[in-house]
């Protein structure tokens, strides 16, 4: 074998090496991709049901409803915005107020995320738009009053980017189940209770 074809050889086997190395890389990178992803959403997931989170949630879904209407918590709530002190503050409604800017600032941070990139959007839409569309509902209105006091669209406009989002997505997919696939069939052995007026 002449010297001439021992280096092609060389070089041929050079390439070879390097693209091998090279589409090795590549899948490593994939698979770090998918981990970091996969830890991501595993760290939403504990953030969002958190026992903080629940709590300031259930507290909001159960009483801000009422509570908007009544002028005495929306005076808190401009006076807190304002950073001035009402004398007279009842202490659900300052629990309240607390409960619904804690969670308007979990779901700023999760619309953030994923505004930036750092979290796919999809795992976060399939998993979470019901919840996160049912708190911009419960929400909206306190958030409007905050923006309405500070003359300022950009309070929580991540939340509101991550609520739009949410109903893009529900539109596109109005079910989350894959096509195609049978479904189980649940069949209740007791009637469904009536909802109780309140």
């Amino acid at each position: 074998m002449s010297l001439e074809a021992l280096n092609t050889f060389g070089t041929l086997a050079t390439v070879v090496i390097v693209s091998a190395t090279a589409i090795a890389a590549l899948i490593q990178l994939r698979h770090l991709r998918a981990a970091n992803q996969i830890n991501a959403m595993l760290a939403v997931g504990e953030a969002l049901d958190a026992k903080t989170v629940r709590d300031a949630s259930d507290l909001v879904r159960a009483n801000l409803s009422s509570a908007i209407n009544d002028l005495d918590y929306r005076k808190l709530v401009v006076a807190r915005v304002r950073g001035t002190m009402l004398p007279d503050i009842k202490a659900e409604y300052a629990d309240l107020a607390a409960a619904a800017r804690f969670v308007c600032n979990s779901y700023e941070e999760l619309g953030n995320l994923i505004k930036r990139g750092f979290v796919d959007p999809e795992y976060v839409f399939d998993r979470y738009c019901v919840v996160v569309l049912r708190s911009w509902k419960e929400l909206e209105l306190q958030i409007g009053l905050v923006r309405e006091v500070l003359n300022d669209s950009s309070v929580w406009e991540n939340f509101e980017y991550l609520a739009v989002q949410c109903e893009d997505w529900q539109r596109r997919y109005p079910s989350s189940y894959p096509r195609g696939v049978r479904r189980m069939q649940i069949n209740l052995p007791w009637p469904v209770p009536t909802a109780q007026a309140t």
